[in-house]
């Protein structure tokens, strides 16, 4: 066959082979040649890939002090003995999940700026920082999604800034790619519950206390 099989293959026929591998056999992939690599970070084969993929859960470690995650694939959803640990992943410090969306990580260290992780090619980007300067901020939650129409993947984060009776209370959406936040009306979120926000059809869910029972909260992507 030789070696210069693949140079002159047409893309698209490289891509759909290699959309079939599994994540460790990408990963050894993008070291292979640069235009690999410049294939496999393409919006195409980011989108083939997950058509083809299974389920998969991004799980941290249960100690308090773990900076550890890890990935977690169903692939037999009969058989609990069939679904196996991918790999893990660790990061140099504690940084808590918020959200996640085909494959990429929602995340933010302490008092610091938010930022999108894919843990499988080991590259994030941070965002920009949502909060004016010096704001006080006593309440924020975020979530991470991607719309279903465009397929832009979008930031949310719902806060309570300054103090009362002068506070703000809101809600930023962040497009990727965008480098802006816009306000967009929001009821008052002080009963959200959790911190990590569930991206299920389109729509970002938290669990909201009311009284004695819960509810879940929704927001569209699109409207």
């Amino acid at each position: 066959m030789g070696q210069d099989f693949f140079k002159y293959l047409p893309s698209e026929i490289t891509i759909d082979i290699l959309a079939r591998l599994c994540i460790q056999a990408i990963i050894s992939c993008k070291l292979v040649c640069k235009p690999w690599l410049d294939l496999l970070t393409t919006s195409e084969f980011v989108k083939l890939h997950l058509s083809k993929s299974v389920p998969r859960l991004a799980i941290c470690q249960p100690e308090s002090v773990s900076k550890r995650y890890k990935i977690i694939e169903f692939v037999n959803e009969l058989s609990d003995e069939d679904n196996g640990n991918i790999f893990n992943f660790d990061f140099p410090f504690r940084v808590p999940l918020l959200s996640s969306a085909n494959g990429l990580l929602l995340m933010q260290k302490f008092e610091s700026e938010p930022f999108i992780c894919n843990p499988v090619i080991r590259e994030y980007i941070t965002l920009l920082s949502p909060r004016p300067t010096h704001a006080m901020v006593f309440f924020e939650r975020y979530g991470f999604g991607v719309s279903k129409m465009s397929g832009d993947y979008k930031v949310v984060r719902i806060f309570i800034e300054g103090l009362p009776p002068n506070d703000q209370i809101g809600c930023q959406v962040y497009t990727i790619g965008t480098r802006l936040w816009r306000k967009i009306a929001f009821v008052n979120p002080q009963k959200l519950y959790n911190r990590i926000a569930v991206f299920l059809d389109g729509n970002l869910h938290w669990t909201e206390s009311k009284g004695s029972s819960w509810r879940i909260r929704s927001l569209d992507l699109e409207t």
